[in-house]
C-alpha cells in the first residue's frame, strides 16, 4: 500500500513536469507492471517512457511498450535504457529514419540481434540504415532477421549456402569463429566482401545465401554501406549521443501545446486532490442515501396499498 501511494504521488508530480495527463502516466505504469517492471522501478520507467513519448512523437502506450521490451530483449536495466534512447534520437536526427520506425524494427529484431551478440546501439544503426535505404519497418525487420540468423547458423546450412560462401572466399567454420570473436566486425567485413562483387555475381550470391525473398533486402543494405558505417560511428561515440533524447524532449517542452497541457495537468491535479479529500464524505453520504433508498423500497414492498395511494396522490398533484 505504501509503495502504491508513493507511486501515485510521483505520477501526480510528473503530470506537472511532463505534457502527459496523470491518466496517461498511469497507463504507462500499468503497462510496465504487466510487462514485468518491478514496482520499485516503475517511477523511473514511467518518466523514461513519457520523455520518449514526447521526444519521439509516440503514444504513451507505444513508448511504454518499447521501453519495457527493449529492456527485456537486450537485458538493459531500466535506468540505462535512456542511453539507447539517446542513440536512437541521434540516428533519427542524422538519417532519413524516424525514431518511431527505428524502435519498431528494434523490437522486431531484438531477439535475433541479441543472440548474434550485437549491442542494442549496433542493432539500432543496422535498423536505421535499412529504413534509410527505403525499407518499411516490417520488411527491414524480416530482412535483418534473415541475415543474422543465416550467418550465425552457417555451419548447419545446406551445400548451396556453403558453396556460395566459398565462392566469396569464406568458409562456414571461419565465419562462425569470426562471429564468436567479434560479431559486429564479422558482420561488417562480410557485407563489405559482398559489396565488392559485380552486380550479377552479387545478385546470384545473395540468392544462394538468403533466398529470392530476401536477396533484395540485403542488396539495399549493401548499397548503403557508407551510411551504415557512418551510423555505427555515431552511436559508438557516446560523447556525441549523450543527452540527445533529453535535449529533444526539452525542445518540445517549449512548444505552446506542451505548456497548455502542463496547465491543464495542474488543474487536473487540483481536481484529483480535492476528490481525494472529499471522497470519504461523498462515500459516507452515498452510503446514507443508499440506506434510505433501501428502507423505502422495503417499506413499499411490505405495504403495496399505501404505495398505490401515494402514487395516486402524486398523479393528482401533478394534474
Amino acid at each position: 500500500d505504501d509503495q502504491f501511494e508513493q507511486l501515485t504521488g510521483r505520477i501526480k508530480e510528473m503530470s506537472g513536469e511532463l505534457p502527459i495527463t496523470a491518466e496517461g502516466l498511469a497507463k504507462i505504469a500499468a503497462a510496465g507492471g504487466q510487462l514485468g517492471v518491478p514496482i520499485d522501478k516503475l517511477d523511473q520507467f514511467v518518466e523514461l517512457a513519457a520523455k520518449m513519448s514526447v521526444a519521439f512523437d509516440l503514444s504513451v502506450e507505444q513508448a511504454g511498450d518499447a521501453v519495457a521490451k527493449l529492456s527485456n530483449i537486450f537485458n538493459i536495466p531500466i535506468e540505462n535504457v535512456e542511453a539507447l534512447g539517446d542513440a536512437i534520437n541521434t540516428l533519427g536526427n542524422t538519417t532519413a529514419a524516424r525514431e518511431a520506425d527505428i524502435l519498431d524494427v528494434l523490437t522486431r529484431i531484438g531477439g535475433t540481434a541479441s543472440q548474434f551478440k550485437l549491442t542494442a546501439d549496433q542493432a539500432a544503426a543496422l535498423a536505421a540504415t535499412m529504413i534509410e535505404m527505403g525499407a518499411k519497418s516490417e520488411v527491414a525487420g524480416t530482412g535483418i532477421n534473415a541475415l543474422l540468423s543465416k550467418l550465425q547458423t552457417a555451419n548447419v546450412q545446406g551445400p548451396e549456402f556453403k558453396g556460395a560462401l566459398e565462392g566469396i572466399g569464406l568458409s562456414a567454420k571461419q565465419l562462425a569463429d569470426d562471429i564468436r570473436g567479434n560479431p559486429q566486425q564479422a558482420l561488417t567485413e562480410f557485407l563489405r566482401t559482398l559489396s565488392k562483387l559485380d552486380d550479377q555475381s552479387r545478385a546470384e550470391t545473395l540468392t544462394r545465401l538468403f533466398g529470392q525473398e530476401y536477396q533484395d533486402d540485403i542488396a539495399r543494405l549493401l548499397n548503403g554501406l557508407d551510411k551504415y558505417d557512418a551510423s555505427l560511428a555515431r552511436v559508438t561515440n557516446t560523447g556525441n549521443t549523450a543527452g540527445a533524447m533529453q535535449r529533444e524532449f526539452a525542445a518540445r517542452m517549449e512548444t505552446t501545446e506542451a505548456q497548455i497541457q502542463l496547465m491543464q495537468n495542474g488543474l487536473q491535479e487540483i481536481a484529483i486532490n480535492l476528490g481525494t479529500i472529499f471522497l470519504p464524505i461523498i462515500r459516507a453520504s452515498a452510503e446514507g442515501i443508499g440506506d434510505v433508498s433501501r428502507a423505502l423500497a422495503d417499506f413499499v414492498e411490505a405495504n403495496p396499498s399505501i404505495a398505490a395511494i401515494a402514487t395516486s396522490l402524486g398523479t393528482v398533484a401533478v394534474t
